[in-house]
């Protein structure tokens, strides 16, 4: 993609998915001229059992882990993770979130749209 020039639009939007049965979850592909900024992904443990989380970008097939689903990250039961840095998306990306139990998950990202 090539850099922005001209006007665009920025909006705060966000991704709620409510109590997933667990397994990965993925927002939709970021379009083209659009870049997608995550600034939190809040996660809920809904489940009676120890979570364990995982957080990749799925960049046209190839998954590159933020935190491995591999024992990377674990809620406890009924427990919340935050996590906070910023993830930026290019057109095409894919966040996925992994969840071993049931969790409600929160993302909130800002979309900058050049089209």
């Amino acid at each position: 993609m090539a850099i922005p020039s001209g006007s665009g639009t920025e909006v705060l939007k966000r991704y709620v998915q409510d109590a997933n049965s667990g397994g990965y979850d993925s927002l939709p592909a970021v379009g083209t001229n659009h870049i997608h900024t995550v600034l939190t992904i809040i996660i809920a443990n809904t489940a009676n059992a120890v979570c364990t989380l995982g957080i990749a970008i799925d960049t046209s097939g190839d998954n590159v882990d933020i935190i491995n689903n591999n024992g990377g990250q674990t809620i406890p039961a009924y427990g919340t993770f935050v996590f906070s840095d910023k993830i930026v998306l290019h057109p095409a990306d894919v966040l996925k979130i992994y969840t071993s139990q049931s969790s409600d998950l929160h993302v909130s990202y800002i979309d900058q749209d050049w089209t």
